[in-house]
């Protein structure tokens, strides 16, 4: 057995239609109620389960997962949870013994390996949270999936939409600041992320900046670079290890001083800055953005590993140690960082 974390990130869900008639181009709260409850109402019935697997590039797919167990309305908590799924049939591993020959995985025409993101809505708060999968699919995939999903609802109920102008799904990130607060307690970093897309810019800003900030901008310019993007961790050494607490912290005040330049001054910021660190050796490590810090959480599972983790398993393990834990209060955090629209 070993122990996994799984995060999740909190959003709200909006329509964005182009500016007409009938719309003002501002983005609209998106109440999936009706959208979760269709779901539902059609899994019972094979013949009845509409079409809603959407292309990707390199010929994946994402997609609804239908199993009965993986979407479902939970009255105790008035929150419904589903899954979606990114379907691949490339690039396949193997099924391998110790000390033994492995054996060639053969996918037949409609067979894919599924990746998982367990999707929990609050009908009640408007939330949207998703579990983050590295190797499933990334935000923007979702959002097309669920664009795509909800035409697909429209059309299956004989709802009006406008063709020319028929809206898209955007997940809004929850801003959290309390983040950046939780920078100042962590004990150990694990790894810098800086990159900026206009080095000329990022120079003639005025002010004194860290001694790794400068390096790198010197080296930008004496080889002509117009962007850098530059990633230092401590990899696989030990987890007790951090990268030097001082050089860090003053990293991140520089970026966030630039960035607060930026504002003042009106013009878009032109550099960006990640951290990823935590606050003891056992805790796991979170990314961070210094400049636009989002609601996030993490649970810890026991994986008995040698077959798929249960959507119902992870929503009650997000339920008892994030959205409803007496210690971190990520419902009450999140409907009170949500923004109003």
């Amino acid at each position: 057995m070993s122990t996994i974390t799984v995060g999740f990130s909190y959003y709200q869900p909006r329509l964005k239609f182009k500016k007409d008639a009938n719309h003002d181009g501002v983005p609209e709260v998106w109440d999936m109620t009706y959208f979760c409850e269709w779901i539902l109402g059609k899994k019972g019935n094979k013949a009845k389960r509409p079409a809603l697997s959407v292309p990707l590039p390199n010929e994946e797919f994402a997609d609804l997962e239908w199993r009965e167990a993986d979407s479902k309305f939970d009255e105790q908590h008035n929150l419904y949870y589903f899954r979606l799924k990114k379907l691949r049939s490339s690039n396949l591993p193997a099924m391998a013994t110790k000390d033994g020959e492995s054996q060639n995985l053969q996918l037949e025409e409609n067979q894919f390996l599924g990746e998982f993101n367990l999707i929990v809505f609050d009908p009640v708060n408007k939330l949207i949270i998703v579990q983050n999968n590295f190797f499933g699919l990334t935000q923007k995939k979702i959002q097309l999936a669920l664009s795509s999903m909800r035409l697909r609802w429209k059309e299956d109920t004989n709802a009006q939409v406008d063709e020319n102008n028929p809206g898209f799904v955007d997940l809004a990130f929850i801003p959290d600041d309390e983040a950046l607060r939780a920078i100042g307690n962590d004990k150990i970093f694990r790894s810098v992320d800086v990159k900026s897309s206009d080095v000329e810019g990022l120079s003639e800003i005025d002010g004194e900046r860290a001694p790794f900030l400068n390096k790198v901008l010197d080296l930008a310019k004496s080889i002509h670079g117009l962007s850098f993007n530059v990633k230092i961790s401590l990899a696989r050494a030990p987890k007790d290890q951090s990268l030097s607490d001082e050089e860090t912290r003053a990293l991140i005040s520089d970026i966030q001083a630039l960035y607060a330049t930026m504002k003042d001054n009106k013009k878009n910021p032109v550099a960006q800055m990640s951290v990823g660190a935590k606050d003891s050796v056992d805790d796991p490590v979170e990314n961070i953005d210094v400049l636009l810090p989002k609601l996030k959480s993490y649970c810890r599972i026991d994986d008995e590993q040698r077959s798929t983790l249960g959507a119902e398993f992870i929503y009650q393990q997000f339920l008892e140690q994030n959205y409803f834990s007496d210690d971190q209060h990520f419902q009450q955090r999140a409907r009170t960082l949500t923004p109003r629209v």
